[in-house]
Parts: structure tokens; C-alpha cells; sequence
């Protein structure tokens, strides 16, 4: 029993900076460890899984998604699912993730430092996490695309990565895939390309009952927002619309005047704020 608590709290570390990997990544950061070492147990990071499958070019993820929310240990956890294949060796496997909606984090003190309780133990509250389907969805897509990785190649990656950790110059197991293509060398100077317009949304689209559906076509389809600008989905009392990387005042202003006629809210939450459209009561 001792073992499998031993293996559970190393598995739970390794988890665990995988998501501060996420959330980095999500922020615009540049995340380097590619490989973790956590009481002698190596794994590959989050960003170390998607560089292999970068090099192999073979694993892919389909665009299927299950997303539920389901009860744990008296909390409620975001549940998502996904698909890994790969196409090499015709292998595919689904992956699953689970991240609490609230996270426990730290009080602090007067001075701004962790405070402890009567018993030496760390003071903690749960507040909510604004990136828990991000960490959810990232962490599936990890867990599917490892599950299609041969074992050999894991282990090979392993070597390399820690190799590079400590200074050497290892020659890496395989190089990228690449697609070989002609390209043209211009001389004569070409005039800047102009920004393409952006399309306003049509004026006879009817809202109707407000879901997923209706929210997506607005945005993606009729005013062309590109869909790795925005992270539409939804809650219990309604939709979040969440911007993932910061919009200019145009794109702000037109998705804002797409969202508003649908009962949309603003709300400063998250890093970069968010819309919140109210489930209508029946």
C-alpha cells in the first residue's frame, strides 16, 4: 500500500506542474522543461509530449471533445475527453482529465507570506479557476497523445532531453517531418499587403434560443473571429465567451456588439476578462 500512495504523490507532482506548464503557456510564456525527474521517476513534461509528437508528425487529435462535469471528494471537477491517433503505426486512444473548478491556494499573512494554522499546517481557501478547462483539456490531449507514443521512443526522448539538461550536445532521435516545398525568390520590391477586412455579421441573423451553436455561428461563422482568439463554453447558469489572446479595440468592440443582443455580460475575471451570457430561466 505504501508503494501505490508513494507512486500517487509523484504522479500528483508531475500533474501538477503540468498545469503550471499549461497556464504558463496560456499566458504567453516560454516553457523549456521538457522532462521532469520527481524522486527518480522521469516522465516527459506536457511540453515534452507535444514536441515528440511535433518530431514524429505521425500522432494527431481529432476535433471530437466530451466535456462533463462531474462530483469528486465533494467537489466538482471539469471532465474532458479526447482522441489521439496515431497514424503510423495505426494506433488510437482516448484520453481523460479531471481539474477541480476550485483550487485550493495559500492565505497569506500580514506580511504577504503563507500563513500556517495552530497545528504547523498551511492555511487554505478554494477559489475558482479560471483555467481549469484549459488544464483539463491540455492534460487529456497529453494523457491521449502518450498513450499512442511507443514506449521506445518515450524512452529514447527521456535520454535526449536530460542529456541536453546537462550541457551535452546529443544528437536528437529523429528529426521533424518535413513537407518539401518550391518557393520563388522575388527581387523586385513588393508593396505591403494590406490587413484583410473583416466581415460584418449579416443583419438578418436571428438569435433565437441562445446555446453553444447559436454563440459559435456569430462569432466564427458570421463576424469571423478566428477561433484561436476566443474560447467559447458552457456552464451551469450560462456561456462564457473567454478571450485567449488579448483582442484589439476592434475585434473587442465587434464581438461585444455580436454578443450583447444575446444578453452578454462583461466581467473582469480571468487574466483577460470575459463575457458571460445568463442561461435564461424557463
Amino acid at each position: 500500500m505504501g508503494a501505490i500512495v508513494q507512486k500517487q504523490k509523484i504522479f500528483m507532482e508531475m500533474d501538477l506542474r503540468d498545469q503550471q506548464q499549461i497556464v504558463l503557456a496560456a499566458t504567453g510564456e516560454v516553457v523549456e522543461e521538457l522532462v521532469y525527474t520527481v524522486k527518480g521517476k522521469d516522465r516527459l513534461s506536457w511540453a515534452g509530449v507535444n514536441h515528440v509528437c511535433y518530431m514524429m508528425g505521425d500522432v494527431k487529435v481529432d476535433p471530437w471533445v466530451k466535456e462533463e462535469v462531474i462530483e469528486m471528494f465533494g467537489r466538482k471537477f471539469r471532465s474532458l475527453t479526447v482522441r489521439a491517433v496515431n497514424e503510423r503505426y495505426n494506433l488510437a486512444s482516448l484520453g481523460t482529465a479531471e481539474v477541480p473548478e476550485m483550487m485550493e491556494v495559500h492565505i497569506l499573512d500580514e506580511d504577504k507570506n503563507w500563513a500556517k494554522n495552530e497545528d504547523g499546517s498551511w492555511k487554505m481557501e478554494l477559489k475558482e479557476d479560471y483555467f481549469c478547462r484549459r488544464k483539463a483539456l491540455s492534460m487529456a490531449q497529453r494523457n491521449a497523445k502518450t498513450a499512442v507514443i511507443p514506449a521506445a521512443v518515450i524512452v529514447k526522448w527521456i535520454q535526449y532531453f536530460k542529456a541536453l539538461k546537462k550541457g551535452e550536445k546529443p544528437e536528437p532521435p529523429f528529426k521533424p517531418k518535413v513537407v518539401e516545398a518550391d518557393y520563388k525568390v522575388v527581387t523586385t520590391k513588393q508593396p505591403p499587403k494590406q490587413p484583410p477586412t473583416r466581415k460584418k455579421p449579416p443583419a438578418q441573423i436571428t438569435l433565437g434560443k441562445v446555446n453553444l451553436n447559436t454563440i459559435e455561428y456569430n462569432l466564427f461563422d458570421a463576424l469571423h473571429v478566428p477561433k484561436e482568439a476566443v474560447d467559447v463554453f458552457e456552464q451551469a447558469d450560462g456561456f462564457i465567451i473567454e478571450p485567449i489572446t488579448p483582442p484589439d479595440d476592434e475585434l473587442r468592440s465587434a464581438i461585444d456588439g455580436t454578443l450583447k443582443p444575446m444578453g452578454a455580460i462583461w466581467e473582469e475575471k480571468g487574466p483577460l476578462g470575459r463575457w458571460r451570457i445568463p442561461r435564461k430561466k424557463k
